[in-house]
């Protein structure tokens, strides 16, 4: 025959060992990079068994990582056990190019990439194979949906009920003023338990003037804002300024929608306070009178102080992002940078140029002065990095001693000469021990760039780890360039 459709794994050791020459026609080279054997359920069977799905999914991950760490008596087991036709030879020559398609030391055993299910969707959608208004929403199985705290819950059960209580109390005493306006005692009355409320709340109110642009503003509301205490009377102007810059035109956007349909409307922005710095501040405003061809005339809200709910937050997101050890992107998160920092890249022609960064003689380091030597490498190594990459480049940990970096709108040949330099950089610096003489360590490098507007984030890293090898092959403290 001229071609026969064949195993990368197989018939390739197969026509060498008949001595017959051959020419291998790789898909991947033509843009059809998809995924094949793959493992899958309908959702029925999640829905009524998620333990067995989850404990199905475990077993096979669990026996896909002893057989790749384990090849040798993987193939005992085949010949002996199961009495394979094939010779070890084959199996172990099978078992080698498997481990080159799987690349277990680089991309997590079960992982699927969102962005290579995407473009064999859309390449079905071409054929004419499948309609274009697909979802691909809840396809790929999560085995760790994400879940918020367990006190978070309920913190935010009681947030709600206590918003509910100030808001009803609010209006109530909002409507108990309009019917009382005209006596003087109950209007006094309303407003202290008005403030009584909002005080218990930590909020203070603003009742504005739009036509004067004055504002009435409890005692709470200025220090909150950050105005004189002692002050009753403030103006829109006054609560303007001092808006960070990156929050002022959501801001002020917000603002006007509260002008143009009456609200309620919430606006969220810091604003730099003396004393205390940037504040987070929840304004809520809400027109109550209005003018002819409806024009607004005055508006009523509250001001919060939310900094201390905006700092958990942040740190949670923070936590949820971070390697914990060296203060780098998590493999999770580097991964969702780089697929942004591609789609990027792509959109506008710029380069792209990818590293791969491995420790050399790591496992000796731990073994020879301990996991907490081997800590303190690994943070020396990430701060080289930081210093010596520009704040737009992007670092992270993709487990043990391996480190990824993005370098955006930089060519190849820019970014070997980055990998040098952070190679020297690195091989220069004197770790301090509690005793003894400094530690110095070297570093491999694998380099290569965004040649194909094809290419996903999986390849670029693959060509780059083979690079890296490369630079271990050679003698280690080097770089290697892909291609």
């Amino acid at each position: 025959v001229d071609a026969i459709n064949a195993y990368s794994t197989n018939e390739p050791n197969v026509l060498k060992l008949r001595d017959i020459q051959y020419n291998i026609i790789a898909p991947i080279n033509y843009r059809i990079d998809f995924y094949s054997d793959v493992l899958f359920t309908t959702e029925e069977e999640l829905r009524a068994h998620p333990e067995r799905i989850e404990a199905m999914r475990r077993a096979t991950l669990k026996g896909w990582h002893y057989a790749m760490d384990h090849q040798e008596e993987i193939i005992d087991l085949l010949i002996n056990k199961y009495h394979v036709e094939a010779s070890r030879d084959h199996l172990e020559f099978e078992a080698a190019e498997m481990r080159k398609l799987i690349l277990p030391d680089l991309v997590e055993i079960g992982h699927m990439n969102p962005m290579r299910w995407q473009h064999m969707a859309d390449t079905f959608v071409h054929a004419g194979l499948a309609k274009p208004d697909y979802s691909l929403e809840g396809f790929i199985y999560d085995p760790e949906p994400k879940r918020i705290p367990v006190w978070v819950v309920p913190v935010l059960i009681a947030a709600l009920i206590v918003l509910a209580i100030i808001t009803l109390v609010t209006y109530y005493l909002y409507r108990l003023n309009r019917r009382l306006s005209n006596t003087q005692d109950h209007l006094e009355e309303s407003e202290k338990r008005l403030q009584l409320a909002l005080a218990a709340a930590n909020q203070g109110w603003f009742d504005l003037d739009i036509r004067t642009g004055e504002a009435a503003i409890s005692k709470e509301c200025a220090g909150i804002l950050g105005l004189d205490p002692e002050a009753r009377h403030n103006t829109l102007n006054k609560w303007k300024d001092n808006i960070h810059a990156d929050d002022r035109e959501a801001t002020m956007a917000a603002f006007q929608r509260c002008l143009d349909n009456g609200g309620p409307v919430t606006m969220e922005y810091r604003r730099h306070i003396p004393d205390r710095g940037w504040t987070w501040i929840r304004s809520v405003g809400q027109i109550t009178e209005w003018g002819p061809a409806h024009q607004p005339l005055r508006m009523i809200g509250i001001h919060t102080d939310i900094s201390e709910q905006k700092m958990v937050a942040l740190e949670l997101e923070r936590q949820a992002r971070t390697d914990h050890l060296t203060g780098v992107s998590n493999r999770g998160y580097f991964m969702e940078l780089a697929e942004h920092e591609l789609r990027r890249s792509v959109r506008y022609g710029t380069p792209l140029t990818v590293f791969m960064m491995d420790i050399d003689f790591f496992k000796q380091i731990n073994d020879r002065y301990g996991h907490k030597v081997g800590d303190t490498v690994l943070k020396k190594l990430t701060e080289v990095c930081l210093d010596e990459l520009r704040e737009v480049d992007i670092i992270g940990r993709m487990g043990g001693e391996e480190f990824a970096i993005i370098l955006p709108e930089t060519v190849i040949s820019e970014g070997a000469e980055v990998a040098e330099r952070l190679r020297k950089t690195i091989a220069n610096t004197a770790i301090p021990m509690e005793a003894g003489l400094p530690l110095h360590c070297t570093v491999s490098i694998g380099v290569t760039a965004l040649s194909s507007m094809d290419d996903n984030i999986d390849v670029l890293l693959n060509l780059a780890d083979k690079a890296l090898y490369e630079a271990k092959n050679s003698g280690r403290n080097s770089v290697c360039i892909s291609g």
